[in-house]
């Protein structure tokens, strides 16, 4: 059985673009348990809707991402998870195409993403079974591997707001509360425990608009998630990078 590797073929879109590539193994310290909501068939999100999220650098847009959640079946069977994001810097364009299959809790069963960066071509596809993920890359790097993961967990990858906004519709949003989550980073291949802690009630703006919710800090990510009372995420930020959810379908 192989360890984790690094697939050491995609650059950082920019020194923040990369979403901090999340990547590095970091110890897990005893946080109280996750606790998972019921799963019903009312997620913050409307099924089959395209939402957009606009990715701003020190102001200025940089790209965006449309995607849309639907079931994959019926509710007990889980959803799919769908993500176009286009990017530009002043070295290159990017373009990520990326679906994600989850149990009906948001865990994964498949992962697949189609990244261009330019012309360079790379296919990474991710299936997950029991307690094993299995990986296959393909393009800019060939790579078959087998990596052992922990029970229940989440993924999600650089410069894919949308398996955020999936999986953190699982969370209990209690004010001033801690948990812990271990989540897989599908392109760097890393095992990442992730605490969070939850802010009090409070007010923030968004699109023009005064929202009551809570903001969420992730650890070792270093990261702020803003959600509305709903559980819907509105906005990442990650130092001068900021992912908003806006209104419209088009960016």
């Amino acid at each position: 059985m192989n360890s984790a590797k690094k697939l050491h073929v995609i650059p950082a879109v920019s020194r923040v673009l990369w979403v901090g590539l999340f990547a590095c193994l970091f110890p897990v310290s005893p946080i109280h348990a996750f606790q998972q909501q019921q799963v019903e068939n009312d997620l913050p999100w409307d099924l089959g809707t395209t939402y957009v999220f606009r990715y701003q650098e020190q102001g200025a847009i940089i790209g965006s991402e449309e995607f849309t959640i639907q079931l994959r079946g019926k509710v007990e069977d889980g959803f799919d998870v769908n993500s176009t994001v286009k990017l530009a810097d002043d070295e290159a364009k990017y373009e990520f195409k990326t679906r994600l299959l989850t149990t009906q809790n948001g865990h994964p069963v498949n992962y697949s993403r189609k990244a261009k960066i330019d012309e360079k071509l790379l296919n990474i596809q991710n299936d997950f079974q029991n307690d094993m993920v299995t990986v296959h890359a393909s393009g800019m790097v060939r790579l078959d591997q087998e990596i052992k993961i922990p029970k229940s967990v989440f993924c999600f990858d650089s410069n894919l707001m949308a398996s955020w906004a999936l999986l953190t519709s699982f969370w209990e949003l209690e004010p001033s509360s801690k948990f812990e989550i271990q989540t897989f980073h599908n392109s760097a291949l890393k095992i990442n425990p992730v605490q969070v802690e939850v802010s009090k009630e409070k007010r923030f703006k968004w699109n023009d608009q005064v929202i009551e919710g809570v903001v969420c800090h992730l650890d070792p990510l270093n990261n702020n998630l803003y959600f509305d009372k709903t559980g819907r995420l509105l906005r990442v930020q990650q130092g001068k990078l900021v992912m908003e959810l806006i209104n419209t379908a088009s960016p």
